[in-house]
């Protein structure tokens, strides 16, 4: 979750502390909520499909230009 939250915050969302181990980020006036997992767990795939449809949500799309 560690890397999902850095990406994030490098694409400008802002960081909302919740209740426990919640936490809320928005970007370009889009909300996701997540949990966090416990620590030195790996993020699961589930949540990084929520982060991606997020992201799509929030007007950021992925080019992938080879060189």
């Amino acid at each position: 979750m560690e890397k999902i939250e850095s990406l994030l915050l490098a694409l400008g969302a802002t960081r909302t502390e919740r209740d426990g181990s919640a936490v809320s980020f928005v970007l370009n006036d889009i909300r996701v909520d997540f949990h966090r997992p416990h620590p030195d767990k790996p993020a699961l795939r589930y949540r990084v499909k929520d982060t991606r449809k997020f992201l799509e949500m929030a007007g950021v799309h992925y080019e992938h230009n080879e060189v």
